[in-house]
């Protein structure tokens, strides 16, 4: 299988604001997928975790929402 021609490098303000525009956009979808994830984890294994994972689990989350 041929190798995937290299991207031109970014030489223009232009260039790298659509590079930053595409790898904000990656990011936003791999978040989103990751969530959706976690939630169908937590929401098919949720029961098994002990009382104090459940206090810890939720300490974190309201952590990371700031």
């Amino acid at each position: 299988m041929p190798a995937k021609p290299r991207p031109l490098a970014a030489s223009t303000p232009a260039d790298w604001k659509a590079i930053e525009q595409a790898a904000t956009a990656e990011l936003a979808k791999r978040t989103q997928l990751a969530h959706q994830q976690i939630v169908g984890l937590l929401s098919t294994h949720g029961h098994l975790l002990s009382d104090a994972q459940r206090r810890a689990l939720g300490k974190r989350l309201q952590r990371s929402g700031k």
